[in-house]
């Protein structure tokens, strides 16, 4: 049954009150069967950990099970807060307050006027209480270094920004890295990499990554180079905790070279991959690997990162960074190898 059909503002109530009527009257073992499928499979939404995802799959329960509408979704806001906007503010006030789950009675989470098949859209701050349900926004800083003194004197520094944006399928993440460090007042290394990614959720499996990046190294033989990449992804696989995305396709590639105001731009084809996989409740294992293949150098990068919980949104985090280079300055290494600790706060996000 679809609440569609009602509207006003007693239109939300009255479909539930109907639906959990129907759903009485049904009884017998044909309810009991249901609700043992039902579980079932809403123990499978625990392995989804992307909107999109949840969305789709929410949607396909729903079909199925037309009558635990409520119960479905209240589930889903469990899983994934920063979901849905179809529920009453006492329901999100209860959610503050990390209260559980099993104890809210979904007959009172109304859902408000709209299609649950639409779009994922951001909850919006409700009117009583004026309760912020949900930031879109959230920002990550990161910061690591040593200094060490005596015979030799080296200073290390290590600084990580990053700023993302999650709304429906879209995703949008602008990364900042800069390194330095010095040894006996002599700079051995100071590099700045800026990176934006955009990604759009096509399907559960299917999405569009597009990607531009800028990057000045002092010891690179570059004075600067940047690339622009658009690609189609896909999830290879999903498993409880985890995943592993790759995405392939044509990009563009500009490099100024070191002391000669030259420039060079080429066409480059590339392929990256992704893995996301949580070890346990506070440690995230992620390692990035990417190459791109460019008439003049083939470049590949593979960034490996242990996350361990500290403390709430602070985290302690292990970071291994390896580049290789196929065409290089004379006098530059082919292989840089990085490995950096840093602690990380998370400011805003779901």
């Amino acid at each position: 049954m679809s609440c569609h059909i009602f509207s006003g503002r007693f239109g939300g109530p009255i479909c539930a009150a109907i639906i959990l009527l129907m759903s009485a009257l049904s009884g017998g073992s044909a309810a009991a069967e249901s609700g043992a499928d039902l579980q079932s499979d809403l123990a499978s939404l625990n392995a989804i950990s992307h909107p999109a995802y949840l969305e789709l799959e929410v949607n396909r329960l729903i079909a199925r099970y037309p009558e635990r509408r409520l119960e479905i979704l209240a589930q889903a806001a469990r899983l994934m807060p920063a979901w849905p906007e179809y529920w009453r503010p006492e329901y999100w006030q209860a959610y503050r307050q990390k209260k559980d789950y099993r104890t809210i009675d979904t007959a009172q989470a109304v859902p408000v006027a709209g299609s649950v098949t639409g779009p994922v859209t951001s909850p919006v701050t409700s009117s009583p209480g004026n309760i912020s349900l949900v930031n879109p926004w959230s920002v990550t800083v990161a910061v690591g270094g040593n200094r060490k003194s005596g015979n030799t004197e080296k200073r290390t520094a290590n600084v990580e920004i990053e700023v993302a944006h999650k709304k429906a399928r879209w995703t949008n993440d602008i990364d900042i890295d800069f390194d330095y460090s010095e040894n006996s007042r002599v700079t051995t290394d100071q590099s700045l990499e800026v990176q934006f990614d955009s990604r759009y959720q096509i399907s559960s499996r299917w999405f569009v990554k597009g990607t531009v990046e800028y990057e000045d190294d002092r010891f690179s033989g570059l004075d600067w180079r940047a690339s622009e990449r658009i690609g189609v992804g896909n999830r290879l696989f999903e498993w409880s905790g985890g995943f592993l995305d790759i995405d392939a396709g044509p990009g563009l590639e500009q490099r100024a070279i070191e002391n000669t105001g030259q420039t060079e731009t080429e066409f480059l084809g590339f392929v990256e991959a992704g893995l996301s996989w949580k070890i346990s409740p506070q440690t995230l294992l992620r390692n990035d690997l990417s190459t791109e293949i460019s008439e003049e150098n083939t470049r590949t990068e593979n960034e490996t990162r242990l996350e361990v919980t500290i403390y709430r949104a602070l985290k302690a985090v292990l970071s291994v960074e390896i580049e290789n280079n196929s065409d290089v300055a004379p006098g530059v290494e082919k292989t840089d190898i990085e490995t950096k600790l840093l602690f990380a706060y998370k400011f805003g996000g779901g």
